[in-house]
């Protein structure tokens, strides 16, 4: 039951403000920590192999940059270390702000979701929301600058597997990935201490099973655009499809994190029937008379509108000022 899980315990916010607020607290600790002079904490059971390094130099003198640093930090030159006092150097270039995690986060959602469908056959919807709410779970207590998102999505995707009792070997998921030997090696070494980030807490309740529910309930009380005639059967199908896409949408953003996956299927599926020009108030009206007395058609819809609020607005991040590498750019300069 979803009412007494520990995902509502533990994995469901009161609010957009609080759950900004976890993230924010997360993200100024993990900043205090990679700050000059302290260690870097260990994400995922191991540290980063490269450190930030505290490099000083007396004015006028020269210095020379080792190789190794020259690789991971371009942007410092040996000229600059020579003309000019230099008393740190970040061998990782700026640290993301909480905005930038964000869209980082989002990104491997997306991908995760890809890497998925990329099976044959595609795995089931279940180990993708399963996966997801791994991954953002993940990150609301680390950082996206500690080991690369793009082996931790693939961590969860084989922990969902698992999870989910989808027959996905390692070498399976591993033959899907541009370095198979690295990935292996990988997630053997870092799986038990994801599911310890994850307080052991592995059942996810999904949108995707309370969905069906509703398309198996709602066929008879969705009418066609004119409000006499019930859905086609093409109709019907065309809803179904989109429902589902618009979970897996909502799956991107921050409203797994935010509201029940029943309201998550609503809103999905009030969606799908107004872009397919089906009536869903006959419905609506049913789940009113049904619900806990007080509960009104214009309650549900006002719920469904509050989910896809939610869910825009996880997609409009603002950019802060002269930080044009976003997006796939934050991933190639951050290597994340």
């Amino acid at each position: 039951m979803f009412h007494t899980s520990t995902q509502r315990a533990h994995w469901l916010f009161d609010s957009e403000a609080a759950l900004a607020e976890r993230r924010r607290k997360n993200h100024a600790t993990h900043v205090a920590q990679m700050q000059v002079g302290a260690p870097r904490p260990p994400a995922l059971g191991a540290a980063r192999t490269v450190d930030y390094t505290i490099v000083g130099v007396v004015p006028g003198a020269t210095a020379s940059l080792p190789s190794i640093l020259m690789e991971i930090c371009p942007l410092v030159t040996s000229t600059a270390m020579s003309t000019q006092a230099l008393e740190v150097v970040d061998p990782l270039g700026p640290l993301l702000t909480v905005e930038e995690e964000r869209e980082v986060v989002a990104l491997r959602c997306e991908k995760l979701q890809r890497l998925c469908r990329a099976f044959t056959p595609a795995l089931p919807d279940s180990v993708i929301g399963t996966a997801t709410a791994y991954l953002q779970r993940y990150y609301l207590s680390n950082t996206v600058m500690g080991l690369p998102p793009d082996d931790v999505a693939h961590l969860c995707v084989f922990a969902a597997c698992k999870t989910e009792e989808a027959n996905i070997s390692l070498a399976g998921l591993a033959s899907l990935l541009p370095d198979p030997p690295a990935a292996v090696a990988f997630i053997k070494r870092q799986e038990l201490a994801l599911l310890s980030e994850l307080r052991f807490q592995l059942t996810v309740h999904s949108p995707f099973r309370p969905l069906r529910g509703l398309l198996a309930d709602a066929r008879d009380d969705l009418l066609n655009g004119d409000g006499t005639v019930p859905v086609l059967e093409a109709v019907w199908a065309g809803v179904a499809d989109a429902a589902r896409h618009r979970l897996l949408w909502y799956l991107l953003s921050d409203a797994p994190l935010l509201f029940p996956p029943s309201q998550l299927a609503l809103a999905a599926l009030l969606h799908a029937c107004d872009g397919a020009g089906a009536d869903a108030e006959p419905y609506l009206r049913t789940l009113a008379r049904r619900g806990p007395q007080g509960k009104s058609a214009a309650q549900f819809r006002e719920r469904a509108r509050a989910v896809e609020q939610a869910a825009g607005r996880s997609f409009f991040i603002p950019v802060p000022t002269g930080r044009a590498e976003v997006g796939h750019g934050l991933s190639r300069r951050y290597r994340c």
